[in-house]
């Protein structure tokens, strides 16, 4: 499982004006003991895996951020008008950290400043920000006032780490406007099941982002190999701050309606935290032959081969992440034909998909039947399992396939 935790952030009245997305290695509700840019990371990639409408309930997202994160490009995975980039105060206010945060103002980002000090180090920063964040905890009642007398006409003051009714009264006096902290809530912990990835496309991956310009029929070709990519590309791509235009219509679809930047940043983001980790790669295996059978088998029974190839894939995920399909469906962008197919509607995909099952499990009567109304011929279905087989062996590798064709 992955866990992430939110708190909420106040305004005067006491409703929720944003979260704040806390990282959260386990079960058990405290930052622990990790690496700052690990951590950022693991929050990031967990919170696209939960969803940003499912974490934000229509507010902002205050993103706790490293120098990497926003040197590297990737606090602007999350849209603007969504994630409020929060500079963490371990962070050096280097010229290029500064001018990273400058670029991300332009593009419509709000900044706030984590545990604030007022230093000459930080003067630039302080200038970029919007939200300036005092830690009630370490920060004497003369500095916090000091603070606001300071920056308040510019700036929107949050304190933090407030957990008595007295100091909510003393900063509402001071002039601070949000307010967070366990004297309102603490953090609220979520789960959500990791998919993790089988470990050998990760190096195809960086081979695939070592170029100058990204081959996106190539990067197909690896996400397609790995269910937990397929599953967050789509998770990544429902977020409402995306606004699809259309349907996804396949994994390339989906990699082009990032475009060459953010799908560079995205994987580079999965390549980060994903490993090998606990899975089942039986199921795995079973998921791969499907889809690669079901799509190979496409052309043969005039249907598209990126919808046989999501429905025959998405399949099994409900099992490989014990979330039921309905669910499933709601989360992820999916075609409507795909979507209606997986539910057992009657159409010529679903007949298709039903002949793969009949196949697959051995039902030779019923295959037949099916493939004589689709009009595949017996070598067609042959030859198309023994290239899938073959296919989610080499990716998965002999000792997980079970299977000899």
């Amino acid at each position: 499982m992955l866990y992430i935790a939110r708190q909420p952030i106040l305004n005067l009245d006491q409703s929720i004006e944003a979260y704040e997305l806390l990282f959260r290695p386990s079960a058990e509700n405290c930052f622990g003991r990790s690496d700052p840019d690990k951590a950022s990371k693991q929050t990031m990639d967990t919170a696209l895996l939960v969803g940003l409408d499912t974490l934000s309930d229509g507010k902002e997202i205050y993103l706790n951020c490293t120098s990497e994160l926003i040197l590297g490009g990737y606090a602007s995975l999350i849209p603007p008008g969504v994630a409020v980039i929060e500079v963490l105060e371990t962070v050096e206010p280097t010229p290029q950290l500064v001018e990273a945060c400058r670029e991300l103002k332009h593009k419509g980002y709000r900044i706030a400043l984590d545990d604030f000090v007022d230093s000459p180090r930080f003067s630039q920063l302080a200038e970029l920000a919007d939200v300036i964040k005092v830690d009630f905890r370490v920060t004497p009642a003369n500095e916090r006032d000091a603070l606001v007398h300071k920056y308040a006409d510019a700036r929107i003051m949050l304190a933090e780490k407030v957990e008595t009714q007295e100091e909510f009264e003393s900063g509402r006096q001071s002039g601070f406007k949000l307010f967070q902290g366990y004297f309102f809530c603490k953090p609220k912990m979520i789960s959500t099941r990791n998919l993790p990835w089988s470990g050998e496309s990760g190096l195809g991956v960086l081979r695939a982002l070592s170029k100058s310009e990204l081959d996106f029929v190539e990067l197909e070709q690896i996400v397609k190999a790995e269910p937990g990519l397929c599953y967050r590309l789509l998770r990544y791509l429902n977020s409402p701050a995306f606004y699809l235009p259309s349907e996804v219509r396949s994994i390339l679809h989906a990699l082009t309606l990032l475009g060459n930047d953010k799908t560079r940043r995205w994987l580079l983001l999965v390549v980060a935290v994903m490993n090998a980790g606990k899975r089942n790669p039986a199921l795995t295996h079973a998921a791969l032959v499907r889809a690669h059978f079901a799509e190979l088998i496409a052309p043969h029974v005039r249907t598209d081969d990126c919808e046989m190839f999501m429905l025959s894939l998405f399949s099994l995920l409900d099992a490989m992440l014990e979330i039921p399909l309905d669910e499933l469906l709601r989360q992820l962008p999916v075609p409507r034909s795909v979507a209606k197919a997986l539910q057992g509607e009657p159409s010529r995909l679903r007949k298709c998909f039903e002949m793969v099952l009949a196949y697959e499990a051995g039902n030779w009567e019923l295959c037949e039947g099916l493939r004589l109304q689709l009009g595949a011929s017996d070598a067609d279905l042959r030859q198309c399992y023994v290239e899938a087989v073959r296919w989610a062996r080499n990716v998965c590798g002999d000792a997980f396939s079970g299977t000899n064709p």
